[in-house]
């Protein structure tokens, strides 16, 4: 519970800083362009003002010229002073030509002039000073990217404070979330560790219950493989000898079957599902023949059906017979050339024969993937009346729809 509160809180919490971070931004950006227009706006007043008061220069020395009045340093001074306040120059010279000192200032009328030198970022500084802003700039004209600078160096400094308690709250909100985290992370490296420890023994266990399975597999295989050389040898007989009529129950047979094929279903995947309808499942009949009849057509359903798929079986009565149903989801069935005589892939007249001698009757379908086969089993049979009834021969008809 505590723990919950913890993560709800802090994820919460998490989302509130993310908030006044955005908040924080906006504020910034927004506090550094009003101080950005601003500056220009005053960077633009202080210019017009120190325009002026230079035009104010060059009318003084004008006026002298036009007037005829003492061309010296010290009238030009208490002139330009009592007219319009203007600073003491540092030189005055009569006549020349204009050279490269951004210090002067020439004034003319008709064909005399006069050179003015003086401190201009002195007159600047007075010019600055008198629009409020003394430190705004040294020089004319002021570049954008230095009123930025100043823009931002401004802002930082009003809120400098506030900003060094935000962030010293956001390092200490995410220096004790750190130590959760820390804590939460060990205790998460134990379970992984217990886990993991668990899992190795899970595996080994795993790997010894797959190699016996491995074993088992060979065991059926092996098994699978002597059935199928002793019944070579016993076919012959089994096709002369009489018939052993018993009770035999189908869905006993079909697990039967079901074990004998473990390791082809097992391998593939394949799931087995036996379906009994009416409460007919005992036939009388010869339970061997039965047995390797089934086995045969299961076998072929196995060995055709797709990986990861599904065999249903169905067993339900019909007027005179027992009537079993084989479906699977597969290929084409194409029976294997062997010189070997295998119990469970018995050739073709070898299981005719058989389904012969005890009166089974089969049809099989194939439609799109699926493959049906239809097994007709009459409950209680004798030779003379298999004879009787299909005139000596039992057809196995194999055909697509």
């Amino acid at each position: 519970m505590t723990t919950t509160f913890a993560k709800k809180f802090l994820y919460t919490l998490n989302i509130l800083v993310f908030f006044c971070i955005i908040l924080l931004v906006i504020f910034s950006i927004n506090s550094i362009a009003a101080n950005y227009k601003s500056l220009i706006l005053t960077s633009y007043k202080i210019e017009s003002e120190y325009n002026q008061v230079l035009h104010k220069y060059k009318k003084v020395a004008e006026f002298i010229l036009k007037n005829g009045l003492p061309e010296n340093i010290n009238y030009f001074n208490s002139f330009g002073m009592a007219a319009y306040d203007l600073l003491p120059i540092k030189a005055f010279s009569i006549g020349g030509s204009r050279s490269n000192n951004n210090n002067e200032i020439m004034g003319c009328n008709e064909n005399k002039c006069i050179k003015i030198v003086l401190d201009k970022k002195e007159l600047l500084s007075k010019v600055a000073a008198k629009i409020g802003r003394y430190n705004l700039v040294s020089t004319m004209p002021v570049k954008k990217l230095m009123l930025a600078k100043m823009a931002v160096s401004t802002f930082l400094s009003i809120h400098k404070n506030n900003f060094i308690v935000i962030f010293l709250s956001f390092f200490v909100l995410y220096l004790c979330q750190s130590l959760f985290l820390f804590r939460k992370n060990l205790k998460l490296a134990r379970v992984y560790t217990s886990l993991l420890n668990k899992s190795n023994k899970n595996k080994s266990k795993l790997i010894k219950q797959l190699s016996e399975h491995d074993a088992l597999c060979d065991g059926v295989l092996f098994a699978q493989e002597i059935t199928g050389e002793y019944f070579a040898h016993y076919v012959h007989q089994l096709l002369t000898r009489d018939i052993y009529s018993e009770d035999v129950n189908l869905p006993d047979i079909f697990f039967k079957i079901k074990k004998f094929l473990c390791y082809q279903i097992t391998r593939s995947n394949l799931a087995f599902i036996l379906e009994c309808d009416g409460s007919i499942k005992v036939i009388e009949s010869d339970r061997e023949i039965v047995f390797i009849v089934l086995l045969n057509l299961m076998f072929k359903a196995v060995f055709r059906a797709k990986a990861a798929s599904t065999i249903v079986v169905k067993i339900f009565p019909n007027r005179d017979s027992i009537n079993i149903e084989i479906n699977d989801v597969g290929y084409e069935y194409n029976a294997k050339l062997s010189d070997k005589i295998q119990i469970y892939a018995l050739s073709a007249p070898v299981l005719e024969k058989l389904c012969k001698k005890i009166g089974i009757i089969i049809d099989e379908i194939r439609k799109d993937d699926f493959n049906i086969i239809y097994v007709k089993v009459a409950p209680s049979v004798t030779i003379e009346e298999i004879t009787k009834n299909h005139g000596g021969i039992i057809r196995i008809n194999l055909y697509e729809k």
